[in-house]
């Protein structure tokens, strides 16, 4: 396999599903979407989220959430979101 093959993230094959051009703005051209509304929003509740404002007054220097997962096989890499 070569050495230097760049892997893709999950998250633009997820991204390509949702929209074939969305990857190509992102990732070649460099643009990004203008924050919507529903954006705004869940950047607001992830900060009130109370898990998150106890990890800030931590202050902790190093944080492990998830692992980075790649797979030279498939050419993916990513990290795997936890849903409650």
């Amino acid at each position: 396999m070569e050495e230097n093959k760049e892997l893709v993230s999950v998250t633009a094959v997820r991204q390509y599903f949702y929209c074939k051009r969305e990857p190509y703005y992102i990732y070649v051209v460099h643009l990004q979407e203008p924050p919507t509304e529903t954006m705004e929003a869940g950047r607001e509740a992830h900060l009130e989220d109370p898990f998150q404002a106890f990890l800030r007054k931590l202050n902790p220097k190093f944080m492990f959430r998830s692992p980075a997962l790649k797979s030279d096989k498939l050419g993916i890499a990513g990290h795997p979101t936890t849903c409650l």
